[in-house]
């Protein structure tokens, strides 16, 4: 289940059956999460096709991690930015990207 307060409009989620395998959360949408009914939409988890989708590209940091990069926004492969705050689903990625570029971050799902 997806937090309310994590959610913005333009973030990717999970649909249910209707509204097709990843939806970008729409007003729509929006008013979905807003009457309760969050359980019809499910995270999407981070994954190397789903950084690959969004621009990311794999690099090897110094201790031999692989680490996803893209305009110097860096995640682990384990989900890590900065070594202390966790990313597990693509919509906080999103979120995360958006709050340190100020860009929204483009994906082709």
């Amino acid at each position: 289940m997806i937090n309310i307060n994590e959610i913005r409009l333009g973030n990717w989620v999970k649909g249910f059956e209707g509204w097709g395998e990843y939806v970008e959360v729409s007003y729509v949408i929006m008013d979905q999460f807003l009457q309760g009914n969050t359980s019809r939409f499910n995270p999407i988890p981070l994954t190397p096709e789903i950084l690959e989708k969004a621009g990311f590209e794999r690099q090897r940091s110094k201790d031999l991690e692989d680490v996803w990069v893209k305009k110097g926004v860096g995640i682990s492969a384990d989900g890590y930015y900065n070594h202390d705050i966790k990313r597990e689903y693509l919509h906080q990625l999103q979120n995360l990207y958006f709050a340190l570029t100020g860009e929204e971050l483009i994906i082709n799902l």
